[in-house]
């Protein structure tokens, strides 16, 4: 049967078998004797990505913390090019903790201490780091798909952080209104708590 499929048949399996190793089985297509996508040699990706970020948890002090973080996310974002294994967990992770150095950047802003300088020209980048996050929480959210639900409750949790923020610097930093904001929130944290 697997002759008579078509070309982008077969395509749409290799996207789907790339994409969703744990959910679709390997195949032998066209009469080769092996998988269309054998398995991955063990590169020990997991467990540097294991280590990594153990070693972040464990970290002394902030400062220590934020420099394995952006040598962290460097190295699994060049890592996830390289390992067919995993490339979705080290996206994932490096994407994550590019969204926690943000926030990092964002709550370090000496701009929150003065409301007046969150609502002028300079506010603006404050703003637009918030927007940044808030997509790239969109992404950790619905881009990736066959995560547990730990991973999705961090996600959500993160998201709630983002939204909160957002919630502070428009009350703070402008005169618009914070209502329809503050009942996006509500509505999330209604849904984080499911």
């Amino acid at each position: 049967m697997l002759q008579l499929f078509e070309e982008h048949t077969l395509k749409h399996y290799s996207y789907l078998r790339d994409t969703m190793p744990t959910l679709v089985p390997a195949l032998k297509l066209l009469g080769s004797s092996r998988p269309a996508d054998p398995a991955p040699l063990s590169t020990g990706s997991a467990q540097y990505l294991s280590a990594i970020l153990a070693r972040i948890e464990t970290a002394p002090s902030s400062c220590v913390r934020r420099e394995l973080m952006e040598a962290c996310r460097h190295d699994l974002s060049r890592l996830a090019t390289i390992d067919r294994a995993i490339p979705g967990a080290l996206q994932f992770s490096a994407l994550y903790i590019s969204s926690q150095l943000l926030m990092m950047d964002i709550l370090s802003n000496k701009l929150w201490s003065n409301p007046s300088a969150l609502a002028s020209q300079q506010g603006n980048v404050v703003k637009n780091c918030i927007s940044q996050l808030l997509s790239q929480c969109l992404k950790l959210q619905h881009l990736y798909v066959g995560l547990n639900t730990e991973d999705l409750s961090c996600v959500k949790q993160f998201k709630l952080k983002a939204l909160a923020l957002q919630l502070v610097y428009i009350v703070r930093g402008s005169n618009f209104s914070a209502l329809a904001l503050c009942e996006h929130f509500l509505e999330t944290v209604e849904d984080t708590q499911r």
